[in-house]
């Protein structure tokens, strides 16, 4: 629940957009993470902060959703 949080607060990311974040959606080179569908419908690109940067790169990379459980299923 820490990182999810810590990332909400970093990104503004809304919780819907973070839970359904993918690996493939964030870009460590251009420092941006790519919301594919936000609220209104239109993608976005949020930039990474160096906090949640770390924290992203200190996850376990289960799934191909960055927050997911071991076993591969997903928080809701």
């Amino acid at each position: 629940l820490y990182p999810l949080l810590k990332l909400l607060a970093h990104t503004g990311m809304r919780r819907a957009e973070a839970l359904n974040l993918k690996w493939g959606d964030i870009d460590f080179a251009s420092g941006f993470i790519h919301i594919r569908k936000s609220k209104t419908g239109r993608t976005r690109a949020i930039p990474i902060e160096p906090e949640a940067e770390q924290m992203l790169r200190s996850l376990t990379r289960y799934d191909e959703f960055v927050f997911s459980r071991p076993d591969g299923s997903r928080y809701w």
